[in-house]
This record gives C-alpha cells, structure tokens and sequence, in this order.
C-alpha cells in the first residue's frame, strides 16, 4: 500500500487528504505541517479575529475527531527542510526522514520582510499567533497603528483596526490602493472610504526606516518623502512569496 506525504497543513493540505479519502485512498497519509496548530482558515484572521469577534478556534478546518476520521499521521509543529527524491524521503527538523511514495506540496507563501533594525511591536499577519500578537498589541495604551502596504491584508488591517477604535496610518508606495488587483478607478473609491472612516491615508511613498524607543520598540515610521509617522505598533502587510 502507497504511502502519501503532504507537506503544508493549512487549507490545501487538508483538502488534498479529504480527497484521497473520498476516492477511497487506504494507505498512509502523513500531514506535516510547521506551525503547531491543527489545519485553520486564514482570512478571518485580519477581519473576524482581529476585531475580536472571533475566537481563534472558531477558525479551525479539522478538529481532532475530523482528523481521526481521516486516518492521518499528523506532524504538526515540524518544519520540512529537504527532499530526496532518489530515497523518495522528506527531510524534516524533529528526527527521521518522511518515507513516501507519492509527495504533494502545499506550502503555501511567506511574508515578504523589510528590515526592522530589531525593534519590537513590528508585525506580519499571517497566521493564528500573529493575529493574536497584533490584538494584544492593539490592546496596549496608546496604540497607534501604522499599516505598511495598502493591499488586501493592510487595508483589512487597517479597516479592523479603526473599527477598534484606534488611530490608524496606511503607508502604501503606489499612488492608488488596490490598483494592480482592483484597477485605479475602484482602488481610489476604496482610498477614498477608508479616508471617510478616518484613516490617514499616505500613497506614493515608501518606508525608509523604523525608529524606536528607548526600550526596543518601534516609535516611528519614516516614509521615502521626508514626513515621518508615530506609531506603537506597525503591521507590514507588503505581500507574499511562494
């Protein structure tokens, strides 16, 4: 009997072993995913739970009976660092090599990063602990916002935010927000409602630098046009790579 690996458990994962199931697959499913948590979806994060109407676990895909039910070998909390495909093995950060015969990869994207200097209270949305890092921050008082990139996660972000209550920034270096994916007529209309609901709204200029405190944490953003933003917490939402 075959044994499969699947390398990313998050929602494509899941749905890749759901379906072998469905077509009455038998042999051995490996899940492997890095994070700790069990497959959950991820576009709440920046709206639901970020607004705190949302508990994190109302995001899960696949409780521990779902997974049961699978019939899965769950390797979550390992991080997949090779593959051999001679030996048809998985190489994995916790021990012994992942033995496969058929391998699907689902691992999804990473954050892109800009150079943070070390300074805390700089953050990426992207998963179940970065959403509860970021709703703590915006717990702390003060808690000015700034929201680097004006795509879909920083304009959610910032929309979350502001339903918050809290005062909020969107740093975004094209002229319109939205503009590669939505068109500059109808990113504008969406520049303009964030305005109407209170969100400074900075385009065509980009970040040269966070400054910090005497403490280690981000106090500033200076922009690429000379005018600078304060700022307690900083969400960097500037897109993904495979």
């Amino acid at each position: 009997m075959a044994d499969i690996a699947i390398i990313g458990a998050s929602l494509a994962g899941l749905r890749a072993a759901e379906q072998l199931r469905r077509a009455e697959f038998g042999g051995t499913i490996t899940l492997v995913g890095d994070e700790p948590h069990a497959p959950y979806d991820r576009p709440p994060l920046s709206k639901q739970v970020l607004a705190g109407e949302w508990s994190p676990e109302r995001t899960v895909l696949a409780d521990a009976d779902k997974l049961s039910e699978l019939n899965l070998v769950t390797r979550f909390g390992v991080r997949a660092t090779g593959l051999n495909l001679a030996s048809r093995e998985v190489e994995v950060d916790d021990g012994e090599p992942i033995r496969f015969d058929g391998l699907i990869i689902a691992t999804g994207a990473r954050c892109r990063a800009i150079e943070t200097d070390g300074l805390s209270h700089i953050f990426t949305l992207r998963t179940i602990d970065d959403a509860k890092a970021i709703s703590a921050a915006f717990d702390e008082s003060p808690a000015r916002v700034a929201v680097v990139g004006a795509g879909f996660i920083g304009a959610e972000v910032a929309a979350t935010a502001r339903q918050r209550g809290l005062d909020v920034t969107l740093i975004e270096a094209l002229p319109v927000p939205l503009g590669r994916v939505l068109g500059d007529e109808i990113g504008a209309v969406c520049g303009d409602i964030h305005r109407e609901h209170g969100v400074d709204l900075r385009l065509g200029c980009g970040v040269e630098r966070f400054v910090g405190d005497d403490q280690g944490r981000v106090s500033q953003v200076q922009l690429s046009d000379g005018s600078t933003v304060d700022a307690d917490v900083v969400i960097v939402g500037i897109g993904v790579a495979p």
